[in-house]
């Protein structure tokens, strides 16, 4: 929903994601679902949209992934002229300041902001970034993955159903 309504507000020509290796606010913690699946269940969620591209190349690093990194490459990969943006959630926003290499990432892409419960753009306070114009979508990955394991059902507009087979044939989130 949130890179639907970026590319229709800001006429973005491709939407590119970029799954992480390893998040760098991930590392340390208990084990992330395997990199492969993660990749796969975005390339689903995808597949009907031609203007939504998947890239592996953070996948490809074995690493942490550093979004300032990723940029650096796609800044290269792209013709000179090229303009990049970075989608984010408020959420994110209000740590962004703590990120790797935090204004390097504003120099090589223009912020995108996904409004976020209790999250306002007077309190962020942010003046170099732009909003999307879309309502706040109240649920985060950690509720989706909860009400999998609660075996809930996810709507399709949250989850496609080719991601919730995927999840279900894979046994994916049912522990934990």
């Amino acid at each position: 929903m949130i890179a639907r309504a970026a590319r229709d507000q800001y006429q973005l020509e491709r939407v590119l994601f970029v799954p992480a290796y390893l998040p760098p606010h991930k590392s340390g913690q208990k084990a992330l679902t395997a990199p492969q699946h993660r990749y796969r269940m975005v390339e689903l969620a995808i597949q009907d949209d031609s203007q939504f591209e998947i890239s592996d190349f953070e996948l490809n690093s074995g690493n942490v992934s550093y979004t300032y990194e990723t940029l650096q490459h796609f800044r290269h990969h792209y013709p000179e002229g090229t303009r990049l943006f970075f989608i984010l959630g408020a959420d994110s926003l209000k740590t962004f300041s703590t990120w790797h290499k935090a204004e390097g990432i504003k120099k090589l892409a223009h912020l995108l902001i996904a409004p976020r419960v209790g999250l306002s753009k007077k309190e962020l306070n942010q003046n170099d970034v732009s909003w999307i114009d879309m309502p706040v979508v109240n649920i985060s990955s950690t509720d989706v993955r909860k009400l999998i394991r609660k075996k809930s059902d996810v709507s399709e507009e949250i989850v496609p159903e080719p991601v919730k087979n995927y999840v279900r044939d894979n046994d994916l989130y049912l522990n934990g």
